[in-house]
């Protein structure tokens, strides 16, 4: 059976159709998941799901904020997206990162300073000191 070759094995027309399906499927999801945060703001529509640790706990997490700014950022006002959850920003870096970088970014110190990245800025949130 003919197949393309990764990595000194034979990957076979099954394993490739199975990958690019998986791959449309993922890209679907997506798809579905933007166009309602689109159509529908997230503090008006009671299908998302509501910040666990807000609802707990009365304060902000890093994370607060996130399907709103996902919301704006779609509807083109970057600025107001931004001013919600700037964590959001952060997160494209990170992924790029990873990819680019997967030695560096596989190690143990890459995790602790982004995880430290985001204690670090919800406890700014706790206190009130940062949007």
């Amino acid at each position: 059976m003919p197949g393309a070759e990764r990595h000194g094995r034979l990957i076979s027309f099954h394993d490739m159709t199975k990958r690019a399906l998986k791959v449309a499927l993922a890209a679907a999801c997506c798809a579905v998941l933007l166009a309602l945060f689109y159509l529908y703001n997230p503090a008006e529509c009671r299908f998302f799901i509501p910040c666990v640790f807000h609802s707990l706990t009365g304060l902000k997490c890093p994370g607060c904020g996130m399907q709103r700014a996902i919301h704006l950022l779609l509807r083109g006002r970057v600025a107001d997206s931004f001013v919600m959850c700037p964590v959001l920003y952060f997160i494209p870096f990170v992924l790029l990162a990873m990819k680019c970088f997967p030695k560096a970014t596989g190690r143990l110190w890459f995790g602790a300073t982004v995880t430290a990245i985001v204690l670090c800025y919800g406890v700014l949130r706790i206190l009130q000191i940062v949007p």
